[in-house]
């Protein structure tokens, strides 16, 4: 819930995780040291496809003998491999507020047809294209992919879609690694299988996050925070009800049974949908007693506050701010720490 290039996870530095996304290219295109890419790189796959296009045999297979139709296929691949590989390496290494200009780049190339046959399934030329190309599933089992969010994310990291599900990268007693978290295609990878291996495009999430809950939900830049380009903590804030905080300032026990999530002051995301397609109210009202438990603690330790601020702090935040961080950069180590914090500053009138 915290801009990925403001987390402490990366140091808050933009350069720092334009770093990784370039490892993350080195893993997927690999190159030699006079720049021609190995045989198991995207540039050697797309070479390999447009072969295949430009043949007559899938001209009259593929292409029902319709010219235009094969040299739409091979503009394709001829965009991502022209001018020294310009393309590819945009498409990987584009930040969220460059895709649909990405995506309106390759509609102007290819037409939507070319990805379906007459009967609405998948085209040879879309499975080329997600299958042979930009073969998600293989990367998510390589080294390179272990190795790239191991920066990124170190050994302590919640989802960056609800801050409520810890994302591990666990090491077996055999060495082996493996990531114990999903990565969301924000640009969906069934639509646009050309984004499936944008580093930018990739979201380390929870599984209820990615499978459960987003499924097939077309999200998008305009509608739906990507946390590589926008703070879902500066634009929207949990909210508690000011009759049932009234209720425990007079004392009552589990005072509240619901949360809200509401749009901060001078908040950009007007039309926003995370908050409906990620079902984060229904989700987090679940989380009412650990609600009823941090309110009804701060209320019977707020005198403490200006008397023994230390202890103050060790009982609502934790030794040194380890439970519920102080500065927002750690949202993203600690389990509903953005939830946490709105709810302690409502409390305490900081809001």
């Amino acid at each position: 819930m915290i801009k990925i290039s403001n987390c402490c996870l990366v140091d808050k530095s933009v350069e720092k995780l334009d770093e990784i996304a370039k490892f993350h290219l080195g893993k997927i295109n690999p190159l030699k040291k006079n720049g021609t890419p190995y045989v198991n790189s995207l540039a050697s796959r797309l070479k390999s496809a447009k072969d295949k296009f430009s043949s007559h045999d899938y001209l009259v297979s593929f292409c029902n003998g319709d010219i235009s139709h094969q040299d739409r296929l091979k503009a394709f691949v001829d965009y991502f491999l022209s001018d020294n590989m310009a393309g590819l390496n945009r498409v990987v290494l584009s930040n969220p507020q460059d895709f649909n200009s990405i995506v309106n780049d390759i509609n102007r190339i290819v037409i939507p047809s070319d990805w379906t046959t007459t009967d609405g399934s998948k085209s040879d030329f879309y499975n080329t294209i997600s299958n042979d190309i930009f073969t998600y599933t293989n990367y998510r089992k390589s080294q390179g992919c272990i190795d790239t969010y191991k920066k990124l994310l170190g050994n302590q990291a919640q989802c960056f879609y609800c801050n409520n599900c810890k994302m591990d990268i666990v090491c077996y007693e055999n060495g082996k690694e493996k990531l114990l978290l999903d990565l969301d295609h924000f640009y969906l990878k069934s639509k646009y299988p050309y984004f499936s291996l944008s580093f930018f495009n990739l979201i380390p999430c929870c599984s209820s996050c990615n499978s459960s809950v987003r499924g097939d939900i077309d999200f998008n830049t305009e509608y739906h925070i990507n946390p590589y380009g926008h703070c879902f903590n500066s634009e929207f804030v949990f909210r508690l009800s000011s009759e049932e905080i009234v209720k425990l300032a007079l004392g009552a026990d589990n005072p509240f049974t619901l949360v809200n999530i509401i749009p901060s002051i001078g908040s950009t995301r007007i039309n926003d949908r995370t908050v409906e397609d990620l079902h984060l109210i229904e989700r987090y009202r679940n989380e009412i007693p650990t609600i009823n438990n941090l309110a009804m603690k701060y209320r019977r330790q707020k005198h403490l506050k200006n008397i023994d601020f230390q202890s103050f702090v060790e009982m609502i935040y934790g030794y040194q701010y380890s439970e519920i961080p102080l500065e927002p950069e750690f949202i993203s180590r600690i389990q509903m720490a953005k939830l946490k914090r709105d709810i302690l500053a409502q409390l305490s009138g900081e809001e």
